[in-house]
């Protein structure tokens, strides 16, 4: 009826939503001085309404009321007379272009996610654990904004800036089999029990224990190591326990 949009952004993003967290970060240090010198928050708040923004020449209350307001300070009657206030718009947009170029001088724009993406996730300020959970992405929400559910089924929505890829594989709940490691060649085609090549330099061949690395120093894993290997680093690297562990289980 009224045609309102609800534009939302992402938890625990306070900065695509700054100028109202400068107006509650202004508040509370107004609040604080008035507390800590018995004085009063409203006359506090008077006086910072009839002082000048910086870059725009005129104070809040100017831009709202078209004059000064009333303090305790001394004031003549010419200051407090009506008076049009021009140029808002322009000094504001030129306030904004500045603070954009100081801004980008250090910050560059990270690659965009696709749906299927495996992130690690920060961890929010609730979370004692301190720990990057691991996640899927599901879609993209809004500029740098994506929904992503994690593998227990939980769902966030968050800033592009929180999440980190990773080379991990993705178990959901619902999924009873994990994602073989892509660093051993777990192929059915490729068995140990072929004959291994013999060896052309002393022309002795290669011991029946041993396997053939195959190409580029990949070897056939056996299914144990197959099984060993499912833990994977967030590089993509296969977890190996070391050799003398082997006879422990």
């Amino acid at each position: 009826m009224y045609e309102f949009e609800h534009v939302t952004s992402s938890p625990d993003y306070p900065q695509s939503n700054h100028k109202v967290e400068n107006a509650v970060e202004t508040s509370k240090n107004l609040m604080k001085k008035t507390a800590s010198t018995n004085s009063d928050f409203q006359l506090a708040l008077l006086d910072w309404r009839n002082t000048p923004t910086e870059g725009m020449q005129n104070s809040p209350a100017q831009r709202m009321f078209g004059k000064r307001t009333r303090t305790l300070l001394p004031t003549s009657r010419e200051l407090l007379e009506s008076q049009l206030v021009r140029e808002v718009r322009g000094r504001k947009l030129q306030r904004k272009e500045v603070q954009t170029r100081y801004f980008n001088r250090n910050a560059k724009e990270l690659p965009s996610l696709t749906n299927g993406d495996v992130v690690r996730m920060k961890p929010q300020a609730s979370d004692g654990k301190n720990r990057w959970i691991k996640a899927q992405v599901e879609q993209q929400v809004d500029v740098r904004s994506y929904a992503v559910r994690t593998e227990d089924g939980r769902l966030f929505r968050r800033n592009r800036r929180h999440h980190r890829q990773s080379q991990e594989p993705f178990l959901s709940k619902d999924a009873d089999v994990e994602i073989p490691s892509p660093i051993l060649n777990c192929s059915p085609t490729e068995s140990n029990t072929e004959p291994a090549p013999t060896e052309r330099s002393t022309g002795n061949p290669t011991p029946s224990n041993q396997t053939d690395p195959g190409p580029q120093g990949i070897r056939p894993a056996s299914p144990a190591e197959c099984h060993k290997s499912s833990a994977v680093s967030r590089s993509g690297c296969s977890i190996r326990p070391p050799s003398y562990l082997k006879d422990y289980v």
